[in-house]
């Protein structure tokens, strides 16, 4: 850090730019700025830590013919989030007697614009600016500077200043990536595992603050207009390590190896299992990557990344100095030029993961990044994990499965199909239930300021449509798997899956608290993890339709249309979780409004059915696809559970289980036609429970035959074999809503099941 303290003592003799004599520099309270102990704060009321509170800083050294381009204050406060009810309360401070607060500088929100307080205190002698904190919720005074631009008029000597050397632009599908050396290997060279790289952001800032400004222009940037550049961002060192991808699946594969050889850690994984996560002490020797921006190829020590997305298309160009304690040399920075156009970006491949030991699947691991800006997530520059496994020998268009995981996302504890891609990602550094956050998080934005965003959503859509354009995926033959946001997923969003294996979901988590006894067993909820991105039920903090965002998650309330777009949902509940009064509630209002499911449930979680069955796009195969219609199964004569207490009261308790609509299935071969419906049924074939038996019938998803209510069908249920089977014929009616309901079809072997429009 010798270096580092060198550069300051210069930075402090020599503070303007030799061109143009355009100056940044930061007034504060501590001693590593250019203006040390000129920021003061002080309290206004009896309460020092609850405010008001007085900012008063001293610009005697601000120069009286200097000419203010722009000022900001910077400040920084402890995490509030949505668990607590400070996050409601808006950050206001005001300049003099003016009523209007100092407003935040977007797109960060990270600190105020004071341009105009300032011009105005520099003008007074003496110089002084004050300003009144009337509320700012986890304020961390301590932290809080000044920033001002300005040109200083004559330019002085430069002096020993750190250069940002190397600095250049790739676009990329609407992104820019912006790469520069940094100025300080704070690594020194050591291997980057995770260890070393945390101690290395610990001690970042300890004697020396350093930061690379990225300034964007429509012109090259030179140190007469780079105060008219925008500044996009102060960028922290080691900001091309991909820290939020480390895995726990790497160390997993790690001590598996080592254990190869060492039977008495051999003997301790065998009593213990493999418990980690991405806290362990034992992370600390996985290693740490640095991103790529160009296909699997990592960007060399030392380098910083910034990546932009542009609003509009044409040429731009960018520039990066290094400021060390907020001073910085503006006077000849080295511009780049790039030609941008406007669009979503494009995943990165990075690096892959060495996780396979003793067995994998057929076919390849690939790791990627995903660049996102505002609107797939609050603030610019951020980046996230994605994994994707690619089968070998794969058919073509090939079916595209989502399973949400938790932190092992490279590999995913999921059922693999051998023709199906499987993606899965993280669902960090904000977990958001796989949908979204509000956009206050991280910002000093409060609660009341905006709303709940489907950030998650959108750039999870963004992701599939690239593996359905890059791979040949097969977009009618999307599915998910997962918890809560599978099923949240199928039923919200029944146009882009075409069917959805959910276990243990909880279909209106509003209700459902945190923790919950249920006999000898304690369950908690992640009810404190939603209210921390989401807010308080209470609070009703709307979501992107202006209605409160937990509504929008009480699938309950929304199966109740029997008209919206739901997939097929393949359950399994639990009796002894804290949501089973809302799953049975759902199960019981899917019946009500015909939507099609089945569902497998056990006291301890029961698991989904593993559907389809067969070969992909094969006509005698069990196969999910949005042009293929599927059945909606009631009153099954084999259904197992319904009469047990559990399921009646809906309270949670030991229970022998139960089943509903196992043991159906229909093949691909299907007729849709305005006047006429048709297809193959079946109860037998590879399942859990066989033998079929009756259930009623609801036609779902189809695109020609669309009933009007009230008009009248013949249908009929032909045996394709002989045998002890009999034919079924009668006459239904379509109800207010235009389904065609059959009753107690019979399903044991193959049988064509036609329904036909009466003239």
């Amino acid at each position: 850090m010798r270096r580092a303290m060198a550069i300051i003592v210069a930075l402090a003799a020599a503070t303007s730019a030799a061109a143009g004599g355009t100056v940044i520099e930061h007034w504060g309270a501590d001693g590593n700025c250019a203006h040390p102990e000129t920021l003061k704060v002080t309290p206004a009321g009896e309460d020092a830590k609850a405010g008001p509170w007085t900012i008063t800083v001293d610009l005697k050294d601000l120069p009286a013919a200097a000419t203010v381009r722009r000022a900001s204050l910077l400040a920084e406060r402890e995490p509030v989030d949505g668990r607590e009810d400070s996050a409601l309360i808006d950050v206001r401070i005001t300049a003099g007697d003016e009523a209007q607060p100092l407003k935040l500088i977007p797109p960060w929100f990270a600190g105020f614009d004071a341009t105009r307080a300032v011009r105005g205190a520099a003008r007074a002698r003496p110089a002084e600016l004050k300003l009144s904190v009337k509320a700012f919720p986890g304020w961390r005074p301590e932290a809080t500077r000044l920033e001002i631009v300005y040109d200083a008029g004559a330019a002085r000597a430069d002096g020993d200043r750190p250069r940002v050397a190397d600095v250049k632009a790739l676009h990329r599908a609407g992104q820019t990536f912006i790469t520069f050396k940094e100025t300080d290997d704070l690594l020194k060279g050591a291997e980057p595992t995770w260890g070393k790289v945390r101690a290395a952001m610990a001690a970042m800032g300890r004697e020396a603050r350093v930061r690379y400004l990225v300034f964007r222009h429509t012109e090259p940037i030179t140190g007469r207009n780079i105060a008219d550049a925008a500044l996009l961002a102060r960028v922290k060192p080691l900001s091309a390590y991909n820290v939020r991808g480390r895995s726990v699946e790497e160390l997993i594969a790690t001590i598996r190896r080592r254990a190869m050889d060492d039977i008495a850690l051999s003997r301790k994984l065998a009593r213990q299992g493999l418990r980690y996560n991405a806290d362990s002490p034992e992370m600390d020797e996985v290693m740490i990557k640095r991103l790529a921006i160009t296909d699997g190829q990592s960007l060399p020590a030392g380098t910083g990344l910034y990546v932009h997305q542009p609003a509009r298309a044409g040429k731009a160009h960018y520039a990066v100095v290094a400021a060390v304690n907020g001073t910085a040399d503006l006077g000849n920075p080295v511009s780049v030029a790039v030609e941008e156009k406007v669009g979503p970006g494009e995943p990165v491949r990075q690096p892959a993961a060495d996780v396979t030991v003793f067995y994998d699947y057929p076919g390849q691991r690939r790791q990627y990044v995903q660049w996102t800006a505002p609107p797939l997530s609050n603030l610019p520059n951020q980046y996230y994990n994605w994994s994707l496994y690619v089968p070998r020998d794969r058919p073509k268009p090939t079916p595209v499965r989502m399973a949400f995981t938790g932190e092992q996302f490279i590999k995913p504890g999921v059922r693999h199909r051998d023709d199906t891609i499987l993606v899965s990602g993280q669902d960090a550094p904000l977990w958001s239930q796989w949908y979204g956050y509000h956009e206050a998080m991280g910002t000093l934005k409060s609660f009341r300021q905006g709303r709940v965003h489907p950030y998650t959503r959108r750039r999870l859509f963004a992701f599939l449509d690239w593996v359905v354009k890059t791979f040949d995926g097969d977009a009618k033959r999307l599915s998910c798997v997962g918890e809560t946001p599978a099923l949240y997923y199928g039923v919200r969003h029944g146009d882009r899956f075409a069917y959805v294996l959910t276990h243990a979901p909880d279909p209106n988590p509003k209700v459902t608290p945190a923790v919950t006894k249920i006999q000898a067993y304690r369950r908690r909820r992640p009810r404190p993890q939603r209210q921390r991105v989401w807010g308080k039920v209470e609070w009703k903090v709307p979501g992107e339709n202006g209605k409160p965002v937990w509504d929008h998650f009480d699938l309950i309330e929304y199966v109740k249309d029997p008209t919206r777009d739901v997939t097929f949902l393949s359950m399994g509940p639990a009796m002894l979780s804290a949501p089973w009064t809302n799953q049975v509630t759902f199960m019981k209002q899917l019946w009500a409004s015909k939507y099609g499911f089945c569902a497998r449930f056990y006291w301890g979680g029961g698991k989904h059915l593993p559907i389809p069955e067969g070969r992909v796009g094969a006509k005698d195969a069990f196969d999910f696809a949005l042009d293929i219609p599927f059945l909606a199964l009631r009153s099954n004569s084999n259904d197992r559970g319904l009469d047990s207490r559990q399921f009646k009261t809906g309270r949670p308790a030991y229970g022998s289980g139960g089943r509903i609509a196992d043991g159906r299935r229909w093949l691909a071969d299907f007729v849709d036609e305005p006047d006429r419906f048709e297809i193959t049924i079946h109860g037998y074939g590879r399942v859990t429970y066989r033998g079929g038996g009756t259930s009623d019938v609801t036609i779902r998803r189809t695109r020609k035959f669309k009933p009007e209510p009230g008009e009248a069908f013949t249908w009929e249920n032909v045996p394709l074999k002989p045998g002890r089977d009999k034919p079924q014929a009668g006459e239904v009616v379509a109800d207010e809503h235009g389904l065609v309901t059959l009753p107690q079809v019979r399903f044991h072997g193959l049988s064509r099941l036609k329904v036909v429009k009466k003239p």
